[in-house]
């Protein structure tokens, strides 16, 4: 019966609460805005807004807490019904901290009172020793109807659990739906209204309630006008006997005491929270409070007597509350149950900030260089190509390296025929002559790419292993290796630093290119991925440069 009057007690209050949910929430938080971070996690907010590989996530904001005050239903669903009208009543404070988006913790405080009537005969008289007149064989009627008050502090401690605010298809809801589950250390005294009138040690009654004056068939009527009769016209509403309790500190406590007791109890519930706007919510709530105490309304369940359970009384409280958001606006984002993290994502996805998206471009001859970048549009496929979309011409002698049978032809060898295959002089003709030193000729070099890191491909390395030929060829050059970046940063500029490295190393120590002859030159604007060799001729470079940005220096 408690438990159907609850419910329709708890749509009502839904309803009402319903009308106040009418402002859009603000749900969806820019996780770039850094003004918002702890100084403790504002290594991991830098790291993720440098795009580090390292940190794929950004920190987690400062969030408001949320204070509240709360008023509503308080029933024992025990084996007394509630008393006829209204329920009982509780107030108290909320503190509640988001430690997610998901979950979240809240502290109460309360204080309730509750009443409860019966509608029965009741001839159970083991339950308090003050009900022993009401026996036949004292001279009483032979039963009694319970009836009882009940005083709780209601303390807990639960941990919430929204179950909305990741939304996948819309940006917010104006509702929060949340369950919940937590401790409440439930603190209680119960009295029972046994009689008319206290004598003056508060102990007797100067007059007993007299149930053979009830008029004949009384208990045949329906437990409504039971009740009602028994409320307006029986009964005084005193109170004045506490009653019987399952006391620790001795095995029973029948009445006269007005010690409180505790019992650790566990709840269960849920909720909603309707945001007003953004720092105003209300909220209406259900929580179920096992307490594993069967004295909570003054009656316990002994085998033989009728018509109830031997079941523990349990609570029920139905709350409507209000609730500000408390904080600095400006330091702290809204509580996170109140947001949808997955927002910002789709805002990216739609409108780009943060992500670093490359555009696709036309590569007509598929040699991965744009048209709009590729100064030979036409080139043959499989015919590899330098940055500028040009094919590659190891040794300098006009044919592309894909058409070249000799991909290396010395200087005094060239010029070549069609196929790139050289016409040496005599030896014997020639074994005299001494080649005067001249001015650089060394033509064009090749390029090589990285696909990742600093490791070089294979082909990388046939490549340097036939320009290093075409190096120690033309010992009178000087040879600038030349390293680049797509955009401004620390990190970039070191890999490219570091390439640039590698390609040096690999020559001198794998191709005995002397080291005095190649230059150091990086964080050039350009493809990243690209080392250039180039004649160092008029141009500015410098023998070694030391690593700009150590800490971000990559190893193979």
């Amino acid at each position: 019966m408690a438990i159907k009057k609850y419910a329709l007690l708890t749509s009502l209050m839904l309803s009402v609460a319903a009308t106040g949910a009418y402002a859009q929430l603000q749900g969806v938080i820019n996780v770039a805005d850094s003004s918002k971070i702890p100084a403790k996690r504002m290594a991991q907010q830098n790291e993720w807004l440098n795009h580090s590989p390292n940190e794929p996530f950004p920190a987690k904001p400062r969030n408001m807490w949320q204070l509240g005050v709360y008023g509503g239903a308080f029933i024992i669903d025990g084996d007394v019904s509630p008393y006829p009208g209204l329920p009982g009543w509780n107030v108290g404070i909320q503190a509640r901290k988001a430690l997610g988006y998901v979950v979240s913790v809240r502290a109460q405080l309360g204080y309730g009172v509750t009443k409860g009537l019966d509608y029965k005969k009741n001839p159970n008289f083991l339950n308090n020793a003050n009900l022993e007149p009401y026996r036949s064989s004292n001279g009483g009627p032979g039963f009694y109807v319970p009836n009882f008050k009940t005083e709780a502090i209601l303390p807990s401690v639960d941990l919430l659990f929204s179950m909305n605010n990741l939304m996948f298809h819309k940006k917010q809801s104006k509702v929060n739906w949340y369950l919940l589950g937590g401790t409440t250390p439930f603190i209680y005294r119960t009295k029972l209204d046994l009689g008319r009138g206290v004598s003056a040690d508060g102990s007797t009654y100067a007059t007993m309630y007299d149930y053979a004056s009830l008029p004949a068939g009384f208990f045949n009527q329906s437990r409504k006008d039971i009740k009602k009769y028994l409320k307006d016209n029986f009964f005084d509403g005193d109170y004045e006997t506490y009653a019987r309790v399952n006391d620790r500190a001795q095995n029973f406590d029948d009445g006269g005491s007005d010690k409180w007791q505790i019992r650790h109890s566990w709840d269960i519930g849920t909720g909603l929270e309707f945001r007003l706007s953004q720092r105003l919510s209300l909220g209406a709530e259900i929580k179920y409070v096992f307490t594993q105490d069967d004295y909570i309304d003054g009656w316990k369940f002994v085998g033989g007597t009728t018509a109830h359970t031997p079941q523990n009384d349990n609570l029920i409280l139905g709350n409507l509350s209000v609730n500000f958001n408390i904080g600095n606006s400006a330091k702290r984002v809204a509580p996170l149950w109140q947001l949808n993290p997955l927002g910002y994502l789709y805002n990216e996805i739609q409108n780009p900030t943060h992500l670093q998206i490359k555009p696709i471009l036309d590569d007509a001859d598929g040699d991965g260089v744009v048209d709009q970048f590729d100064v030979e549009p036409n080139t043959p496929a499989g015919c590899p190509v330098d940055t500028k979309g040009k094919s590659r011409d190891t040794d300098g002698d006009g044919v592309p390296d894909c058409r070249d049978k000799e991909l290396i032809t010395p200087t005094q060898c060239q010029p070549v025929d069609a196929e790139g295959v050289g016409k040496c002089p005599d030896p014997e003709c020639c074994k005299n002559i001494q080649t005067p030193l001249a001015a650089c000729q060394i033509g064009s070099l090749p390029s090589v790419q990285f696909k990742s890191g600093v490791k070089l491909t294979a082909e990388a390395e046939a490549i340097l292993a036939a320009a290093a030929g075409q190096i120690k060829a033309n010992p009178t050059c000087k040879v600038v290796v030349v390293g680049y970046m797509e955009q401004s940063s620390k990190r970039a500029e070191q890999l490219s630093w570091d390439r640039v490295n590698t390609v040096i190393k690999y020559l001198v120590e794998k191709q005995g290119v002397s080291r005095d002859r190649l230059l150091f030159k990086h964080g050039q604007s350009g493809a990243a991925n690209t080392v250039d060799l180039q004649d160092a001729t008029g141009q500015s470079a410098d023998a070694y440069v030391n690593p700009p940005h150590p800490q971000f220096q990559t190893s193979k």
